[in-house]
């Protein structure tokens, strides 16, 4: 029960993480080319299944994710506000390879499950909002919302034992984020619900895709391989692998 617990905070920390980033990049210029999810989503399964990636296009995203997974790996251990400052580069060659990859469709099929996984709350970047017409004071009313969503799933993660079994705070986690939806649905107009719909898209079951995760980077900078040839992670791929670490003081 209480690893089960401790896996389940673990998550719902992660989520509110990336809740928080989220908010954040909302409020970068509309004329900026901000980093979102597109670039851990396009490798998920799921996902170039829902776009119908061809064999060449599912290649193509390989390469790419390739690129810039080392990049990106590097800034794990970054706040989110320097995180999102360092990653910001990155962007531009990212969207400009992902723009010759797909076609208008599949960017847009993309762009709706990016939305979907961020949550409705994202609907204040600057490109969305214009999209749907918010004006300032339904934005600063949804930001008001997100953040006591915020704050509710922080308390639900620091005070898990008292809050009760694993599959409770799973549970309750959803009815904030359900409460959410419906509680900004509700700032919207009739004609800028009929928008939202339409900047969804058909639904996409999020339980389909697999944790958001960087590839591990290449061993480097080794001075010496013992009872071994220096290994690539390629050959190393679909093994059982044990890695120990000396320090000396």
């Amino acid at each position: 029960m209480q690893q089960r617990t401790g896996l389940l905070v673990l998550v719902l920390a992660t989520l509110v993480t990336a809740r928080l980033a989220s908010a954040q990049q909302s409020e970068v210029d509309s004329k900026a080319r901000r980093l979102d999810k597109s670039i851990f989503l396009i490798r998920d399964p799921a996902v170039q299944t829902e776009l119908r990636l061809s064999q060449d296009q599912k290649d193509a995203v390989g390469r790419l994710v390739s690129e810039v997974n080392e990049p990106l790996f590097h800034l794990r251990d970054l706040s989110q506000e320097k995180a999102i400052e360092a990653a910001q580069p990155l962007a531009p060659n990212i969207y400009e390879t992902l723009e010759t990859i797909l076609d208008p469709a599949q960017r847009q099929r993309l762009q709706q499950i990016v939305l979907r996984v961020n949550g409705l709350s994202d609907i204040v970047r600057p490109d969305w909002s214009a999209e749907l017409g918010l004006d300032e004071r339904q934005r600063q009313k949804i930001r008001t919302i997100s953040e006591q969503v915020q704050a509710r799933l922080l308390k639900l993660a620091s005070e898990p034992q008292s809050t009760g079994t694993p599959d409770a705070i799973k549970k309750q986690a959803q009815q904030y984020q359900i409460d959410e939806y419906r509680r900004i649905v509700a700032t919207l107009t009739a004609e800028q619900k009929s928008r939202l719909v339409a900047l969804l898209g058909e639904k996409f079951d999020l339980s389909r895709l697999r944790p958001i995760v960087h590839q591990a980077p290449e061993l480097r900078d080794v001075d010496e391989w013992i009872n071994s040839e220096p290994q690539s992670l390629e050959q190393l791929r679909g093994k059982v692998v044990a890695l120990h670490f000396w320090t000396f003081g």
